[in-house]
């Protein structure tokens, strides 16, 4: 019984520590001695025994991570893990409208991606459709968050 507990405790306290020390090692040794102590169980006291430390420890486990979920930014040093400032979204977006029907030049081959000087900024754009040379006058017809779609201008 007190290997059992002690894999238990040790899997328990590698898990944790594995919030801190990221990399996955110490959390694949914790979790493979939960496992150890499943099947020590299984082995030594039978199947309904196996089944409920399977239980108990599924059970003890999903308790500890709503809790630490819910109380994540009270846990001492887990502030510097929480977004603290707005996002730049909604600015991000409005700056990128400001370039619908503005023209520019590939700076690259667009198949169907690459980059392209328009309102003399460097930006990476996609083609509508095809392929458009460098040095090619693009126009952009679309812009939307992150993606702005171009098409080649017509002679």
């Amino acid at each position: 019984m007190t290997l059992i507990i002690t894999l238990i405790l040790i899997g328990t306290i590698a898990l944790l520590l594995e919030l801190f020390l990221p990399g996955g090692i110490v959390g694949a040794v914790g979790a493979l001695c939960l496992l150890a102590a499943i099947v020590v169980t299984f082995n030594r006291y039978g199947v309904n025994a196996g089944i409920l430390t399977s239980l108990a420890i599924l059970i003890l486990s999903c308790i500890a991570l709503y809790y630490w979920m819910k109380n994540f930014e009270k846990l001492p040093g887990m502030k510097r893990f929480i977004l603290t400032q707005s996002s730049e979204q909604s600015s991000l977006s409005a700056d990128r409208q400001s370039l619908l029907n503005q023209s520019g030049r590939t700076l690259t081959d667009l198949g169907p991606s690459g980059k392209a000087m328009i309102d003399g900024k460097k930006l990476d754009v996609v083609a509508q459709s095809g392929y458009i040379d460098r040095d090619t006058s693009v126009t952009v017809i679309k812009a939307n968050g992150h993606q702005i779609i171009v098409r080649a201008e017509s002679l």
